[in-house]
């Protein structure tokens, strides 16, 4: 786990560094330098926990965990991604109601 931590921490200062030098968006920029950071951190975390916890419970840990693992990460990935960038950037959420109700009220 500790070793995904320095990677993630080589990857977000390399991509903070790469931002800077091509002077896109500090606020997009922060966004994937946090998401990036923790979603190596989580992929690394799940890649050790994963195939302990198969073991455990009597499954084949070396046909199940690649997939299931890395199905986990992409999904997690992505809503921490997202969940960042509406946090950081105040975008998103929910759209607002359109038309009419169940009973023929405007929404």
């Amino acid at each position: 786990i500790l070793g995904g931590l320095g990677v993630a921490l080589q990857l977000s200062a390399l991509a903070a560094v790469v931002f800077h030098v091509v002077g896109a968006d500090r606020a997009l920029g922060a966004v994937v330098v946090a998401a990036l950071g923790g979603i190596t951190v989580l992929s690394a975390t799940l890649g050790a926990v994963a195939p302990l916890l198969l073991d455990a419970a009597g499954l084949d840990a070396a046909t199940v965990a690649p997939p299931a693992v890395t199905t986990l990460i992409d999904a997690l990935g992505i809503m921490m991604y997202l969940t960042l960038a509406q946090a950081m950037l105040g975008v998103g959420g929910a759209a607002p109601p359109v038309g009419r109700g169940p009973l023929g009220e405007e929404l």
